[in-house]
């Protein structure tokens, strides 16, 4: 069974506190400066340096994400700007499919006495499509309540296999 849920906003609170502490995977781009970029704390990087973070334009030209950033305004613990963080948390999945298979033949039912037998595969949570960036935007931070549409370190819904077989007398 396909499921789809459309015009969700979530809350990236796991990239938020990655990106200040500098372990989410973007705040170790190493970038060049093709021009003069100022950084939050008021310092200059001039065009030809290499520095580590971002680029981002928010309606004022652009300006480099340092450190000092992720550790500030667009981070989690420095006080933090949380709509920075607002994504889309629309996604589309996959969430349960079972193929199935009857063998029934004469010779069966002579060769083992047996009607049928059923074989048949499960999978749940095969695959998810989505452009948000943590585990899974159908999450949930704290069980059934209001949290919903929370990442904050949450487990992603877990993939699993079942597979059976049924002996028919």
């Amino acid at each position: 069974m396909a499921e789809t849920y459309q015009g969700a906003d979530i809350y990236a609170g796991t990239k938020s506190v990655m990106r200040d502490l500098g372990t989410w995977y973007d705040t170790g781009n190493q970038e060049i400066a093709d021009r003069n970029y100022f950084e939050s704390n008021g310092n200059i990087i001039n065009i030809g340096e290499t520095f580590r973070g971002n680029i981002a334009d928010f309606g004022a030209g652009p300006v480099a994400l340092t450190e000092s950033w992720y550790n500030g305004e667009g981070g989690f613990f420095g006080g933090g700007n949380d709509e920075l963080y607002i994504e889309d948390g629309s996604w589309t999945r996959i969430r349960e499919i079972t193929l199935s298979y009857i063998w029934k033949s004469d010779w069966l039912k002579n060769a083992t006495k047996l009607k049928s037998i059923e074989f048949s595969a499960t999978g749940r949570n095969l695959v998810l499509w989505t452009n948000f960036e943590g585990n899974d935007p159908d999450t949930n931070l704290s069980g059934v309540s209001a949290a919903r549409g929370i990442d904050y370190f949450n487990n992603p819904g877990t993939k699993s296999y079942l597979f059976s077989a049924t002996f028919n007398l």
